[in-house]
């Protein structure tokens, strides 16, 4: 058995302030092979200091926001495979940490679910070999080249062109979405990156040593592997393309966590962004499991008076208590309920909506207005600052949140008068 680790969230970089290894700068494996024999007999295989490692192989970098660097000369062959000599690699040493933090995955696996072929291979106005997919999508792109032993292939991911027909990656910030392949000169040879992903409709190629083909590039569309389950069409062409970008946005930013973007250096799972998506999502496609993973981070990142960051997986050192982005603690649980009919995501969200609840009733007061407090507000208006204000949006908030948490308390002990807390459903 072979494996190998990359950065991801825990180690590589995260956020829009470009700080790494916010989680911790050791990488570990935790892994048990259960095998059942035939006769009935199980024989467990796990991760130890048996296990022999080496940091060498042809991966140079590779990061989420910044892309992957691959050395095909580096390769070693045959290393996953019995026999393979390890004379020369290090023992693992084993990582001194508690078990209990870790919570067992519950959510859907993320996979390659789609292939994509360019429409169009164009030249821009600078002379840029640029492949157009046709869809703006997330995931990777399958090169397939042949060269000389050295030769560099670079490729960059955009998901628009500048007015002047440009190749435009401005709109990424600091995120260079660059992945790098370095030939080993033997022949036809495939790559697709291992610990990045994309946004884009564009792939700029540099470094061909002879004219770029069409069929040189496939889009890899990846997401968590959740079932299409609504559909909607009508007369009007442009409502249904309205509807194909939402299904398009919803697969391209459910990789794991609902994240507010997959393009820039950003990438996270926004509380508001998701909470407002998610009847919609629920329309779309099966996301039970995915909200249900996802819903335990909030629990474990929950603060000890309450508030609940406004990123989840918490990235941002605790950062929250806003209305609308923390009270994604209550009305998904609660929407997840109307879509699915499963009370136990009520059961076990209860403990982190009540205390969420708690904290805001702690600013509130006696009047049971908040007000005065930082939140987020009327976020994107047309107008910059807002047009609604922000003691007003929070007020709102916290009564929606407290009616809802009446609700679901009155559910959790089977009572039936949970309808009489408002007239409407929802």
């Amino acid at each position: 058995m072979g494996v190998v680790l990359g950065d991801g969230w825990f180690r590589g970089n995260l956020g829009f302030s470009k700080q790494n290894s916010y989680y911790g700068k050791d990488l570990a494996l935790l892994l048990q092979l259960q095998i059942t024999y035939q006769d009935g007999t199980c024989q467990s295989f796990c991760s130890d200091d048996t296990w022999n490692v080496t940091p060498n192989g042809p991966i140079i970098e590779s990061d989420i926001y910044n892309g992957e660097f691959y050395d095909a000369r580096l390769e070693l062959t045959g290393w996953d495979l019995p026999g393979y000599e390890t004379s020369k690699w290090s023992k693992a040493i084993p990582f001194k940490q508690s078990n209990e933090i870790l919570i067992a995955p519950q959510g859907l696996p993320v996979r390659a679910v789609q292939e994509i072929k360019p429409v169009k291979l164009l030249t821009t106005p600078k002379g840029e070999p640029v492949f157009d997919l046709g869809q703006n999508m997330v995931g990777w792109a399958r090169l397939k080249v042949t060269g000389n032993e050295g030769d560099r292939i670079t490729l960059k991911f955009a998901e628009v062109l500048d007015q002047a027909g440009n190749f435009y990656m401005e709109n990424l910030r600091a995120a260079k979405a660059t992945d790098v392949y370095i030939l080993k000169g033997n022949g036809h040879e495939v790559f697709e990156p291992h610990f990045t992903f994309h946004g884009f409709r564009y792939v700029m190629i540099e470094g061909l040593t002879s004219p770029a083909s069409l069929d040189q590039i496939t889009g890899i569309v990846i997401h968590s592997d959740m079932k299409p389950t609504g559909t909607f069409s009508c007369s009007d062409t442009l409502i249904n393309q309205l509807q194909h970008n939402i299904q398009w946005g919803q697969k391209g930013n459910f990789l794991d966590v609902p994240t507010d973007c997959p393009q820039r250096d950003e990438r996270l799972g926004w509380t508001g962004d998701a909470q407002l998506f998610s009847m919609t999502a629920a329309f779309n496609f099966d996301v039970a499991a995915f909200y249900t993973k996802w819903l335990g981070d909030f629990t474990v990142d929950q603060l000890p008076d309450g508030k609940v960051p406004v990123v989840i997986p918490d990235a941002l050192d605790g950062f929250g208590g806003s209305s609308v982005w923390s009270d994604a603690c209550v009305i998904i649980p609660w929407n997840l309920w109307l879509a699915y009919g499963d009370q136990r995501i009520l059961e076990t969200q209860y403990p982190c909506m009540k205390k969420w609840v708690d904290f805001v009733a702690g600013r509130a007061g006696a009047k049971n207005l908040w007000l005065g407090d930082w939140h987020y507000g009327d976020w994107l208006s047309f107008e910059q600052g807002g047009v609604t204000e922000n003691d007003l949006i929070a007020s709102t908030y916290y009564y929606n949140s407290i009616r809802l948490l009446g609700k679901i308390a009155l559910i959790i002990r089977g009572k039936r008068g949970w309808r009489k807390i408002s007239p409407n459903l929802r």
